[in-house]
């Protein structure tokens, strides 16, 4: 009678428990990289998505006209509605939001400025603006949002920007390059109604925007210009002024990392609408598995 495993019989359990362990570790490996890649994509998702929202969020109180994209920071620039890919900086001028609102009293949000102007009293030097309320901005709202900005004694002026038709748009004139910018008046406030126009205007028209700032979106790194960068971040710039001969490629302008490791940032604009098109990918993946992890994340802004 058999009473022990034959020595063929022990290889053959060897064998089998072999595979099967060997097949195992296979399929927990799999399913251990899928989960780093779905956490990997779920991530870069809701960061990409983040930051084209922040994007968004800034871009709809631009000045449209002034819109511009640059090939480099100290290269040249064009309207955005004129440039190609080779343009890979978008620059904007950018109204003041947060004064417009004014403060909430009485039951209601007072305007620190209407956006609308009387021509009738208005001159050359003087912007009389009903319903506004300059102090109100200079007083309270500036110093806190926008401390690097003095409204009344310089040399930091906030400008106003009138609407209307100007026949053949020169986007240099909004102070690109350091040049002519009198389509960006500076100006400081003479008393609750009414601005003092430090420069002369091309026009004067009913509507206008008070704007203390220009924004940039800018791509840097040491291989942005790589098939598929790895080291490119997309940087915010603000609080500078170009009617102020101000531009991105000073040292001392502020700045913020919005997103890093992007491989791609593009934007077209149709209209006065701006497609915007990001995609950013997970570095750390990259160095110890084969597969790339890239998402891309779309957004128009009107």
């Amino acid at each position: 009678m058999k009473k022990a495993f034959t020595l063929l019989e022990i290889i053959v359990v060897i064998v089998v428990l072999g595979i099967v362990a060997m097949i195992s570790a296979e399929i927990i490996a799999k399913m251990y990289e899928r989960y780093l890649i779905n956490r990997a994509v779920s991530r870069l998702e809701s960061k990409t998505q983040l930051a084209l929202e922040l994007i968004a969020a800034r871009l709809q109180y631009r000045i449209h006209d002034s819109t511009i994209a640059r090939i480099s920071k100290s290269g040249p620039f064009k309207a955005l509605a004129d440039a190609d890919e080779n343009y890979k900086i978008l620059e904007w001028i950018a109204y003041d939001n947060d004064g417009r609102l004014g403060e909430y009293s009485g039951g209601y949000n007072v305007p620190g400025w209407s956006g609308f102007c009387d021509l009738i009293p208005s001159d050359a030097t003087t912007l009389v603006s009903p319903g506004s309320h300059f102090e109100t901005i200079e007083k309270d709202l500036a110093p806190t949002l926008y401390p690097d900005i003095n409204m009344t004694d310089g040399p930091q002026y906030p400008a106003v920007i009138f609407k209307g038709s100007r026949g053949e748009l020169n986007v240099s004139r909004f102070g690109w390059g350091g040049g002519d910018h009198n389509y960006s008046i500076r100006v400081k406030v003479s008393s609750e109604t009414n601005l003092t126009m430090l420069d002369k205007p091309d026009f004067i028209s009913e509507r206008y925007s008070l704007v203390l700032s220009a924004f940039a979106l800018v791509p840097e790194g040491s291989d942005c210009s790589a098939a598929l960068p790895i080291d490119c971040n997309l940087t915010f710039y603000y609080d500078f002024q170009p009617w102020e001969g101000e531009t991105i490629n000073q040292d001392d302008v502020n700045r913020s990392l919005l997103i890093d490791h992007i491989t791609t940032f593009r934007f077209t604009q149709d209209g006065r609408t701006i497609h915007l098109k990001l995609c950013a990918m997970d570095a750390g993946l990259n160095t110890y598995m084969e597969e790339n992890i890239s998402v891309c994340k779309e957004k128009v802004v009107y």
